[in-house]
């Protein structure tokens, strides 16, 4: 009889095993993992040039956020396998030592979690809700890099406000030197000594938001760029002066544009997740009352427990907390159903206001620039009458004052329409947005590719052929597309 036992436990070692593609048998002595020396660390650029693509790259490799969400996708993936595993069957043995040097097996009893229909709801739930927070992973990193790039168009704007006053500055000093090299040539009585003096305090009063927009981007702007993507103060931080594209969702009707926006929200499809693992968890609960199956033999008269006299049995609990349980699940359904509506109407709020704000800053920015290079020609026209002397100090300084407001005005019709344009793209999953596939190329619930059970208790998240592990993935889902 312990021949016959000892075979077939076996055979159930054997048939365990295989399951996770190998027919042999473990090793008697476990062979120690292969050490591998550690990847060698990239030097830091001496320097980088920025640009909305390179950002990307950058932030989404190196964000802290992500990080910190990777570990709560990482914790969901192993929930979900250990739902999984909660479904395989285990052997209970109990052993009674006789006064002799044999033993007997008093009881052998076999416990099968995958009758119970709850484990499965359970492991159904698990499993939408690992998905609800691959989703997650790839929202943050929709809006890490929305955040950035806004920055990043801040920063621009910043460069140029500094290069408008110091332009101004210049423009005033080269008036200067020109009359005081004129004074010095013809003489006293020449040049009015006061404009000399009015002209210096301009440029140097010039100066002030000069200097003040250079402190900003050198000692404000850069620095907080440069920590997001993670680069040492040893790195020089350049900037490409680039707009960000339009989008041909601006001139289309809103009601189009909402009904695009709401199937590609990631939003959208975390929800879809979420609803499917809440209406699990629902009937998880309304089959809470079965919690056992076993199969078992139980030795008798000295007898040994025996394989071949095998009893099933099944458990029953019915208990008043079922129907709370239920009424509980049925709430939690109710309230993603509403979150639902309540994204929806957030987009369509978010688009009917920024597909709006574009358009006006769009005109403002050609209103802008029109009346900027207006008014160069007039400070123009008046520069060279003050120098012919047809007109006074005054009128050039006025008219270069106007200049300056002008330039700054359309410095700031820019900074919005490309900010407007961020979100507009951000809402939309378009441009450089289009690009970040967050865990893997994203799949609306209900289409993802079944890759077996015991394939997901036994194997990585991932594609075998490479044996990528679940945070590479999500790395580079990121990054990789071009």
């Amino acid at each position: 009889m312990f021949n016959s036992i000892h075979g077939s436990l076996v055979l159930l070692m054997v048939a365990l095993v295989s399951v996770n593609g190998s027919t042999a048998l473990a090793r008697t002595k476990p062979q120690p993992p292969a050490v591998t020396a550690p990847a060698p660390v990239a030097p830091a650029p001496g320097s980088v040039t920025v640009n909305p693509e390179f950002l990307r790259h950058q932030v989404l490799e190196n964000d802290i956020s992500l990080d910190q969400e990777l570990n709560a996708v990482e914790a969901a993936k192993q929930q979900m396998n250990i739902s999984r595993a909660k479904l395989l069957p285990s052997l209970n043995l109990n052993v009674m030592i006789s006064s002799g040097p044999g033993f007997l097996i008093s009881e052998i009893q076999f416990l099968l979690p995958f009758l119970f229909p709850s484990n499965w709801f359970n492991m159904d739930a698990a499993t939408d809700q690992f998905n609800a927070e691959k989703v997650a992973y790839k929202i943050l990193e929709l809006n890490v890099y929305s955040s950035t790039l806004a920055m990043y168009y801040t920063v621009l704007a910043d460069m140029q406000l500094e290069q408008i006053y110091q332009r101004q500055t210049d423009d005033l000093m080269e008036i200067y030197h020109d009359k005081k090299t004129e004074s010095d040539v013809l003489g006293p009585g020449s040049v009015n000594p006061n404009d000399l003096k009015t002209l210096l305090a301009n440029a140097q009063l010039a100066q002030v938001p000069a200097l003040q927009m250079a402190e900003i981007v050198d000692h404000t702007d850069t620095p907080a760029l440069r920590q997001v993507m993670g680069f040492p103060l040893s790195t020089k931080i350049k900037f490409d002066l680039s707009n960000m594209p339009g989008s041909s969702w601006e001139t289309k009707p809103v009601e189009d544009a909402v009904t695009q926006a709401a199937s590609v929200a990631p939003e959208n499809h975390q929800l879809d997740y979420l609803l499917k693992a809440a209406q699990a968890n629902k009937l998880s609960a309304e089959f809470g009352f079965m919690n056992s199956a076993t199969l078992g033999s139980s030795g008798s008269s000295g007898k040994s427990a025996s394989f071949g006299n095998m009893t099933g049995g099944l458990g029953f609990h019915f208990g008043f907390d079922i129907f709370p349980n239920i009424s509980l699940a049925e709430t939690n359904i109710d309230s993603v159903k509403l979150q639902k509506v309540a994204l929806t109407r957030q987009i369509t709020q978010a688009l009917e206001g920024v597909i709006g704000s574009v358009n006006d800053a769009e005109q403002q920015l050609k209103l802008a620039v029109a009346a900027e290079q207006a008014l160069l020609d007039v400070y123009d026209s008046t520069k060279q009458s003050y120098e012919m002397g047809y007109t006074n100090l005054d009128a050039v300084l006025q008219a270069h004052i106007q200049i300056t407001a002008a330039s700054i005005d359309r410095v700031k019709a820019e900074q919005d329409l490309n900010q407007q344009r961020v979100t507009l793209h951000r809402t939309m999953i378009s441009d450089q947005f289009s690009q970040i596939q967050g865990c893997g190329v994203e799949q609306a619930p209900g289409s993802e590719k079944k890759d077996g059970f015991w394939h997901g208790v036994f194997h990585r998240h991932g594609n075998d052929a490479d044996k990528k592990t679940l945070v590479q993935m999500c790395k580079e889902g990121g990054v990789r597309a071009n």
